[in-house]
C-alpha cells in the first residue's frame, strides 16, 4: 500500500479517536433537549356564560379565595355536608376543632394563587383550578389544586379538593 494512503488512513483514525475522546470527556455537561409531542386534539369550543352563570362562578371562586385565608376551623365551615361525612367516616372528624387538630403543624406559607380555570359543569357543580405558589423552610414550589364546588342551598361549598 502506498505511503500516502497509509498516512491518510492513520490521520483519519487519529482524528476519529480525538473526536471520540473529546465527546466522552464532555459527556454529561452538554445541553440536552428532549421534545415531547402532544397528541393532536380538537380545539375545545369556548363556552359563553350568561350573566347568572358568571355570578355563580364568581360566588364559587369567592369560597375558594376564603379557603386560602381561613384558619382550619374556618375551612371546615367551607366544606360540603358530603365532604364532612367522608371526614367523619374515614378519619373520625366531626367538628371544626377535630379538623384543626388533625392537620400537621407546618411552616408552609401560601404566597400567591392563580385561578387558571373555572368551569360550570352543572347548575350545582363548578370546578375551579388554582395554581398555588408556596414557600416552606427555604423551599419554594407550585401546586395545582382542583376544587369541586357544590351548591348547598344558596351557598357554594367545597365538595372535593384534588392536589
Amino acid at each position: 500500500m502506498p505511503k500516502d494512503k497509509v498516512a491518510l488512513i492513520l490521520l483519519i483514525g487519529l482524528i476519529g479517536f480525538t473526536v471520540v475522546a473529546h465527546a466522552q470527556k464532555n459527556f454529561g455537561i452538554e445541553q440536552e433537549v428532549v421534545i415531547q409531542h402532544r397528541t393532536i386534539e380538537q380545539p375545545k369550543e369556548k363556552r359563553s356564560y350568561t350573566t347568572q352563570e358568571i355570578n355563580m362562578i364568581k360566588a364559587a371562586k369567592d369560597v375558594v379565595k376564603k379557603y386560602w385565608m381561613s384558619s382550619y376551623e374556618g375551612i371546615y365551615g367551607l366544606l360540603s355536608k358530603k365532604y364532612k361525612e367522608r371526614l367523619k367516616g374515614t378519619r373520625s372528624i366531626s367538628t371544626a376543632t377535630e379538623y384543626k387538630n388533625s392537620m400537621p403543624v407546618t411552616e408552609r406559607v401560601w404566597l400567591k394563587q392563580t385561578y387558571q380555570k373555572a368551569d360550570l359543569q352543572r347548575d350545582d357543580l363548578i370546578q375551579v383550578v388554582v395554581l398555588a405558589e408556596w414557600e416552606e423552610e427555604g423551599y419554594e414550589g407550585v401546586m395545582t389544586f382542583v376544587f369541586d364546588m357544590i351548591k348547598e342551598g344558596d351557598t357554594w361549598k367545597i365538595e372535593n379538593i384534588i392536589f
